[in-house]
């Protein structure tokens, strides 16, 4: 049994290991379109969902810590006890970014190619359209027991898998091999994004994996990011139960494109920049946490 790789090794296993995922998402994208979205079929969605996230991210982020890492399951940091305070700036860090990510997006989707590229884009917007269809269908459902399903699938089971390969075992072997936790991060979140595949949705994806990348290598513990990735998704989650449920006109989430939402959008930086710094000063010291890398 392998007792500890070299971290390039580990870099390299994980990211071709991605690699060979995106390509069998990419495959298989087109699929979902052609399929009648009946609660029944919308069920069996969810239930594969939870499936699918434990036995392609979870499982083998385990394995890859017990069978190529020293620190074996200890490796990805999830037995490292969040700070309260930490755990809890970290989620309305996200909570205050919701009008820049809202912003971002807006500005995102209405990116285009060069014409040369005409092909590739409308392979990404029907890529996209297919992706949001699904989102829609599973947030369609009204009943209380259908947002508590959403909130379990779409918030806490993306944010425990997510975060445990993202950050827990990709951001830490990246922080290993370059010893350099921005490089770390920027990385990660950039792999992360992409990994979605909603190509115009890219860019305020990457700035919240940055965000729970920085989360990760300042608290030491991987449940301050999995927690405010939970709070990201199931706040989306709550919002739209009550937009269905006409409890409030719209995701108030939601600002409106172009300069009337930039002014909003700076705000919602400057605030969540501001909580991020408040989790960098209450980072634990070197000593407490072996990262392997220097600030």
């Amino acid at each position: 049994m392998v007792r500890d790789l070299h971290p390039w090794l580990k870099v390299i296993i994980l990211v071709g290991y991605l690699a060979g995922l995106g390509l069998l998402t990419i495959m298989g994208s087109d699929a979902e379109l052609n399929m009648a979205f009946t609660p029944g079929y919308i069920l069996v969605l969810k239930i594969l969902q939870v499936i699918g996230v434990v036995l392609l991210f979870i499982m083998p982020s385990l394995l890859f810590s017990y069978l190529f890492t020293a620190h074996k399951l200890k490796y990805p940091q999830f037995h490292v006890p969040p700070r309260l305070s930490q755990f809890i700036l970290g989620a309305i860090a996200f909570l205050a970014a919701l009008p820049f990510i809202a912003w971002m997006d807006e500005l995102n989707k209405s990116m285009t190619l060069p014409e040369a590229l005409a092909g590739v884009e409308g392979w990404m917007r029907k890529s996209e359209e297919s992706l949001k269809q699904v989102t829609e269908a599973f947030l369609a459902d009204t009943s209380a027991g259908g947002m508590i399903l959403n909130l379990f699938v779409i918030a806490f089971m993306a944010a425990v898998s997510e975060e445990l390969f993202f950050r827990g075992v990709l951001q830490k072997a990246f922080t290993e091999a370059t010893r350099n936790i921005h490089i770390a991060v920027w990385v990660s979140a950039i792999l992360f994004s992409a990994f979605h595949m909603q190509f115009f949705g890219f860019f305020p994806r990457m700035i919240m994996g940055v965000a729970l990348g920085y989360l990760f290598a300042w608290s030491g513990s991987l449940w301050v990011p999995v927690f405010a990735h939970f709070v990201n998704n199931g706040t989306a989650v709550v919002l739209s139960w009550m937009v269905n449920n006409k409890m409030i006109a719209e995701d108030p989430s939601v600002l409106a494109d172009g300069e009337s939402g930039f002014l909003p959008g700076m705000a919602s930086l400057a605030v969540t920049i501001a909580l991020m710094l408040l989790v960098y000063k209450l980072r634990p010291q070197p000593a407490d946490i072996d990262v392997g890398t220097k600030l």
